[in-house]
């Protein structure tokens, strides 16, 4: 399949787009149950992976060199030199709207910010990458990314945030003035990542949780 559709290397690719969906998996029922807890843990696995890290740039006996190995699949084009930051970059970029979320609006629909981690690259960054890659085929000016691809992960966060809103009793019905703001940020989410040259995996969730904490 890969070979007729001509993915390049798509070992790597669906292996790094697990560890998101592996992330999705945790962080929404985490923010739908207890995001108290979820921040602690984020927190402390925060610094574990720092420590991880560690062990593995200095190649520290004896499991320095086994970690090398299992982390380098993870690698994409913006990692340099020696450090490995991709993981660490995703894990912040589903932390920080949880870890800056102001808990006095946990109640309101204000809670929908909290969620900007798990649906710009839980949700919206997996399917851009493995849409656009299967079935893209007409890409943004001046960019490898696919109209295809984006359009895939704008419908599909949409759908993410319909399902979040009926299983997450802490949130109140959205109004239409809710609906176009989450809209819109997810839409202003998909268009910075088809063409940013940052670090999308930190900057997705903290420029769709500012849009939402500002508007909502």
């Amino acid at each position: 399949l890969f070979s007729v559709l001509k993915v390049e290397n798509p070992s790597s690719l669906w292996m790094r787009k697990w560890f998101h969906l592996l992330a999705l998996a945790v962080y929404t029922p985490g923010i739908i149950i207890d995001p108290l807890l979820l921040s602690l843990a984020a927190s402390i696995v925060t610094v574990q992976f720092l420590v991880i890290e560690l062990l593995r740039v200095f190649r520290i006996w004896p499991v320095g060199e086994q970690i090398h190995k299992v982390l380098s699949p993870f690698v994409d084009s913006r990692d340099e030199g020696e450090l490995i930051l991709t993981h660490i970059y995703l894990l912040l970029g589903f932390s920080i709207p949880v870890w800056l979320f102001p808990l006095s609006k946990l109640n309101t629909v204000v809670k929908m910010s909290m969620y900007a981690g798990t649906l710009s690259l839980g949700v919206g960054d997996s399917i851009a990458a493995v849409s656009g890659t299967l079935i893209g085929r007409n890409k943004w000016p001046g960019t490898k990314k696919t109209v295809e691809g984006t359009l895939m992960s704008v419908f599909c966060q949409i759908i993410v945030t319909g399902l979040i809103v009926l299983l997450d009793a802490d949130l109140p019905p959205l109004s239409q003035y809710h609906w176009c703001v989450l809209g819109a940020s997810i839409f202003l989410g998909a268009a910075m990542e088809a063409y940013t040259h940052q670090i999308d995996n930190l900057i997705l969730g903290v420029f769709q949780f500012a849009l939402c904490i500002a508007f909502l």
